[in-house]
């Protein structure tokens, strides 16, 4: 949750400071300095090569190149803490990705199984790639995906839990990735528990956009779901939708 987290925290970055270069446009050319002159302090302006007096009558041209100033620093800030954030997405990117490889070894998976529910059971695809897996004891589910995994073993779907979504700029885990039998094509059901938060719910939004224009869509190759922690989904909601695309 901490790395969706930050990924809002670097669209907002990233909009707030394009909102700040936009004001930039309003301020006047040039750098504001100052030299001390026998106790006074007096007011040029500079293009880097050249600087000119601003006389005291002209102190509003002084008080914006001051804005200005402070503006700049802003967006300097803002630029560091993206950078910063962008550094840490990109190393999760490359190295959190323990529990996806996981989620391709069945000798692993059946003995993880076994060892938190005897009458667990973990069934290969044609392809021995993805696995149908239900536990309802496993810790490796949080309680509204339990109920979903028991529901994709009832029908049958073979899934993949938390494989890392690529983008051109961003990537994501959607909670399950199903595979359909006939098409092979991957459906995503994204497990949305934490509405209840409203950096949380900003998150949505972005993931949403994003799934949006690169066309994965609700009714189409995309099942949302949303809960808070402490309320547990609705299973026939989640029946409809897999008969929707499965049957």
């Amino acid at each position: 949750m901490f790395y969706e987290h930050m990924m809002t925290e670097l669209n907002r970055l990233k909009n707030h400071t394009n909102r700040l270069k936009q004001n930039l446009n309003s301020y006047p050319a040039g750098k504001l300095i100052f030299v001390n002159n026998s106790g006074y302090t007096k007011w040029f302006i500079s293009d880097g090569h050249t600087s000119k007096y601003i006389p005291k009558k002209q102190k509003s041209l002084a008080q914006k190149l001051a804005q200005k100033a402070y503006l700049e620093a802003q967006i300097n800030d803002l630029e560091a803490e993206q950078e910063a954030i962008s550094l840490y997405l990109d190393y999760c990117d490359t190295n959190a990705n323990h529990l996806a490889n996981l989620s391709t070894n069945p000798n692993i998976l059946n003995l993880y199984s076994e060892s938190t529910d005897s009458g667990s059971s973990i069934i290969s695809s044609e392809n021995n790639s993805i696995y149908n897996c239900y536990s309802s004891n496993a810790k490796l589910f949080l309680p509204n995906e339990k109920i979903i995994v028991q529901l994709l073993w009832e029908y049958n779907i073979s899934f993949k839990y938390k494989v890392p979504l690529v983008f051109s700029d961003i990537t994501y885990y959607p909670t399950f990735t199903l595979t359909h039998p006939q098409t092979n094509k991957h459906i995503y059901l994204e497990v949305f528990d934490s509405v209840n938060d409203s950096i949380y719910r900003t998150n949505i939004y972005h993931k949403l956009d994003c799934y949006a224009a690169h066309d994965i869509l609700p009714g189409k190759n995309l099942i949302t779901v949303y809960c808070s922690e402490d309320t547990a989904i609705e299973p026939l909601y989640i029946r409809s939708q897999l008969e929707y695309f499965f049957l």
